[in-house]
C-alpha cells in the first residue's frame, strides 16, 4: 500500500480517492491544488482494492486514509464518486426484540463517518477501528429505542479524525462539472467576498424560524467582518404579515439572495431530491428547480447546509427501500405487513415468514443507478455553471430542526475564524461531540448523528480566493498605475511617483465590492476602471480631472458575466470583453451616437476557461483566452470580411491563468502562468510568420 503514495507531496494535505474512469477529469483539480498551497495526491480505487471481495473495500480505503494521515499529514479526504463508484460502510440498527414487532432484525444505514472516524476511542495509539468491536459482521451497532451512549457493542465513538467529503458524481462529466466549479470558486470568479448568510426556513416545520434566529443570535455571525444576514421564510399563507426581520421567499430577489449567498442554511422538511418549500407558482425547490436555476448560471456558489430529512441520502438504507445484496446481481425490496405478520420481497415476488433476517447490503450501489439519488447531485454535479459548491444533508429521516440547528450553529460560528470548509466542518462536529449533545437520543447522539448529517464536496475548499485577485497596469498619461482587488473585495491602486522615484502605498477606493480583477484603460483622456460587481454584472468608475476625484461606481446592468472584464479602446470605440455565464466570449461597447452602452453581444463558437485579454495588434482587434483544455486560443475581428474569425488554437502547452496580451513595439506578445506556477510567454514572429513556442521565464512562482 505504501507504493500508492509514491510521488505524493510531503506533507500531503488532500487525498483524493477515485475510480479509474474519473482520474482524467480530476487531473486539473490536483494540479490546481498543488500549485496553490494545498498539497494533493490522487489514488486510484483499483490500486487500493484490487480484486478483493467488495465487502473488504471500505476497510482497505480506511486503512489507506489512516496511513496517509499518520505518515504524510493527510487531513482532507475527497471521495470522488457516488455510492456506485466509491464503496460505503453501513451501520447496523438492531431491533431490541429480534424483529417480533417490526418483522426484521434490524436496518443498515449508509454513512461516510466510517472514513472520518479512523481510530478506536482514545485516538491514533489505539489503532484503526474497523467499527466491529464484537466481531459479528455488523458495524457501529446501536439498539433501537435504547441509548447509544450506554449500548455500544462495537466500541465506536464517531469522533472525526479527518475531514471527509464525497462528490456524488456518477459520470466523468459530473466530475468535470464539479472540478470546474472548484477552480472558479478558489480563483475568485464564483465567490462572495462578503460573508453573506441566507437562512431559509420552512413554516410547515413549526420551530424552523426560531431555530434560524437561535443560530444567528448564538453564533454572533452578524458581528463577523463584512457579514450580511438575510432571513427568508417559505410556506406562509398568503396575505400573512412577515415577521420582524424576515422576508417571504419566492420573489426573484429572494431567490438571488438565497442561491448566491456564501452560506445557505435551510431548516425545514425535505426528501431525497428536494425541499418542501412551495414557490409562488406551486413548484418545490427540487431537482428540476435547481437545474433550472443552474440554467441561469448564478455567479456565486453557496455552501448549503440543509437539515431537511433524506436530502443527503446517497444510498438507500436497507431493507425499507430497494437495495443491492451481497450477490452483485441480487435485488431486495421488502414490504412489511404488520397486521398479517407477513413479509413480501417485491424484487423476487416471494412471501417470507415473519420476522426476517435482513440480507446484508452490498458495499456498492447498483452500477447503473440514476446519478440523482441525493439532492446533493443537482447542487454540485448537475451543472458547471450553477448550483452550489458544497452541500450537507441527512441520510435519513430525523428531527432535523433540532439536531441540524445544533450542528449548523457550530459550523457558521467558525466562518469568521476559519477559511477551509473541512476545518469548519470538523470543528463543528467535534464541538457537537465535546458538548455531548443528545447523548441518549437514538438519532441525535454524536455517535449516530455525525454519521447521519454528511458533507458533499471538496473538504479542502478555501473560502477566500487563493489566486491573486488580478492586477491591471496602465500608463495614465506619464504615470504608471496598478489596480487590484483587495482581500475584502474593494478596489485599490498604487502608482510610481516620478518625483519621489518610488511606488506609493496602496490607496483604497473602498466604496463598493467587486468580484473580479479590475481592468483599467485610458478612454481618450479619461482613466477608467471596469470590474464585475458583487452581483455578477459590469460596473465602472473613472477619475474626473475637473473634480480631481474618483466617481462612484456606475453599474452597467443587463446581464451577468463570469470573469473579469477586459477593456480597451478599439479605434475610437471603448469596448469591454468578458466570459459569459455560459462560458462564451461576450462584449459590449459604448455607442457615441446613442450615448449609451450596448447590450452584451455573445461571440459564440466555443467555451473559454478564463477571462479574455483584448489587444489592438496593429489595426486588428484580437482576443486571447484559455481553452477548456488549458491551452491558449485567440480570435480577431477581420475588417475585410467585417466579422469575427473562429477561435484559432495556439496549442502546445497548458497555462494555468488568464493570458495577458500586449504590443511590445511591433511584436505581439502573450504572457501567462504555467502549470507549475512560473511565468511564460510566446510571441508572433513576423519574419517566420508564425507563433513561437512557449518560452518560460521560470525564476520563481507567481500566483
Amino acid at each position: 500500500m505504501a507504493s500508492l503514495f509514491k510521488g505524493a507531496p510531503n506533507p500531503c494535505r488532500l487525498l483524493v480517492i477515485a475510480p479509474d474512469e474519473f482520474v482524467e477529469a480530476l487531473s486539473p483539480l490536483i494540479l490546481h491544488k498543488n500549485r496553490t498551497g494545498m498539497p494533493a495526491h490522487l489514488v486510484k480505487l483499483s490500486g487500493i482494492v484490487g480484486d478483493a471481495d467488495p465487502s473488504t473495500h471500505p476497510l482497505a480505503i480506511k486503512k489507506l486514509i489512516a496511513q496517509g494521515h499518520e505518515q504524510l499529514g493527510v487531513w482532507y479526504v475527497m471521495l470522488a464518486g457516488d455510492a456506485s463508484k466509491i464503496p460505503v460502510r453501513h451501520r447496523f440498527v438492531r431491533q431490541p426484540d429480534g424483529g417480533v414487532a417490526e418483522g426484521l432484525d434490524g436496518t443498515y444505514n449508509p454513512t461516510d463517518n466510517y472514513y472520518a472516524n479512523l481510530y478506536w476511542p482514545g485516538g491514533q495509539a489505539t489503532g484503526v477501528s474497523d467499527w466491529d468491536g464484537n466481531n459479528d459482521g455488523k458495524y457501529n451497532e446501536s439498539i433501537w429505542a435504547l441509548s447509544p451512549a450506554t449500548n455500544n457493542p462495537d466500541n465506536v465513538d464517531g469522533y472525526p479524525h479527518v475531514a471527509v467529503g464525497r462528490v456524488p458524481a456518477h459520470t466523468a462529466q459530473d466530475v468535470a462539472n464539479y472540478v470546474q466549479k472548484v477552480l472558479e470558486y478558489e480563483e475568485g470568479l464564483r465567490i462572495r467576498c462578503i460573508n453573506a448568510f441566507s437562512f431559509l426556513s420552512d413554516d410547515k416545520l413549526g420551530d424552523s424560524r426560531q431555530a434560524c434566529d437561535n443560530i444567528i443570535a448564538s453564533s454572533k455571525i452578524e458581528s463577523v467582518a463584512n457579514a450580511e444576514v438575510r432571513r427568508l421564510y417559505g410556506n406562509t399563507p398568503p396575505n400573512t404579515a412577515p415577521p420582524a426581520n424576515w422576508e417571504a421567499f419566492g420573489s426573484a430577489a429572494s431567490e438571488f439572495a438565497a442561491f448566491t449567498a456564501k452560506w445557505l442554511i435551510h431548516i425545514g422538511h425535505g426528501w431525497t431530491t428536494g425541499w418542501d418549500i412551495t414557490l409562488s407558482d406551486s413548484h418545490k425547490i427540487d431537482d428540476p428547480y435547481i437545474r433550472g436555476w443552474n440554467a441561469g448560471a448564478s455567479y456565486a456558489y453557496p455552501i448549503v447546509l440543509s437539515a431537511g430529512c433524506d436530502t443527503g441520502a446517497f444510498l438507500n438504507w436497507a431493507p425499507q427501500f430497494e437495495y443491492r445484496g451481497l450477490n452483485p446481481d441480487k435485488r431486495y425490496w421488502f414490504w412489511f405487513y404488520k397486521a398479517e405478520k407477513r413479509v413480501e420481497d417485491q424484487a423476487s415476488n416471494q412471501t417470507l415468514s415473519w420476522p426476517i433476517t435482513v440480507p446484508v447490503p452490498h458495499s456498492y450501489d447498483f452500477p447503473n443507478v440514476s446519478a440523482a439519488r441525493t439532492f446533493a447531485h443537482a447542487w454540485l454535479c448537475g451543472s458547471a455553471t450553477g448550483g452550489a459548491i458544497a452541500y450537507s444533508g441527512a441520510t435519513l429521516v430525523h428531527q432535523g430542526g433540532e439536531y441540524g440547528a445544533d450542528l449548523f450553529l457550530r459550523s457558521v460560528r467558525q466562518a469568521g475564524a476559519l477559511n477551509i470548509l473541512g476545518d469548519i466542518w470538523v470543528k463543528a462536529q467535534r464541538d457537537y461531540f465535546s458538548d455531548r449533545l443528545h447523548m441518549d437520543d437514538i438519532l441525535g447522539s454524536p455517535r449516530i448523528y455525525l454519521g447521519v448529517q454528511i458533507l458533499f464536496g471538496d473538504p479542502s475548499l478555501r473560502l477566500t480566493p487563493v489566486i491573486a485577485y488580478g492586477l491591471s497596469a496602465v500608463m495614465a498619461h506619464d504615470r504608471l498605475t496598478v489596480f487590484a482587488r483587495t482581500a475584502h473585495g474593494t478596489l485599490t491602486h498604487k502608482f510610481y511617483d516620478l518625483k519621489l522615484q518610488k511606488w506609493t502605498d496602496w490607496n483604497h477606493l473602498g466604496d463598493g465590492q467587486i468580484s473580479s480583477a479590475p481592468s483599467a484603460v485610458m478612454a481618450e483622456n479619461r482613466l477608467t476602471v471596469f470590474a464585475r460587481t458583487a452581483h455578477g454584472t459590469l460596473t465602472h468608475k473613472f477619475y474626473d480631472p475637473q473634480q480631481q476625484a474618483w466617481t462612484g461606481w456606475v453599474h452597467l446592468e443587463g446581464g451577468e458575466i463570469s470573469s473579469a472584464p477586459s477593456a480597451l479602446m478599439a479605434g475610437d470605440r471603448l469596448v469591454v470583453f468578458a466570459r459569459s455565464v455560459h462560458g462564451l466570449l461576450t462584449h459590449r461597447f459604448y455607442d457615441p451616437e446613442q450615448q449609451a452602452w450596448t447590450d452584451w453581444v455573445d461571440l459564440g463558437g466555443g467555451q473559454i476557461s478564463s477571462a479574455p485579454s483584448a489587444v489592438m495588434a496593429g489595426n486588428r482587434l484580437t482576443i486571447f483566452a484559455r481553452t477548456m483544455h488549458g491551452t491558449l486560443t485567440h480570435k480577431y475581428y477581420d475588417p475585410r470580411k467585417k466579422k469575427w474569425t473562429d477561435w484559432v488554437h495556439l496549442g502546445g502547452g497548458q497555462i494555468s491563468s488568464a493570458p495577458s496580451a500586449m504590443m511590445a513595439g511591433n511584436r505581439l506578445t502573450v504572457f501567462a502562468r504555467t502549470a507549475q506556477g512560473t511565468l511564460t510567454h510566446k510571441f508572433y514572429d513576423p519574419q517566420k510568420q508564425k507563433w513561437t513556442n512557449w518560452i518560460q521565464l521560470g525564476d520563481g512562482q507567481i500566483s
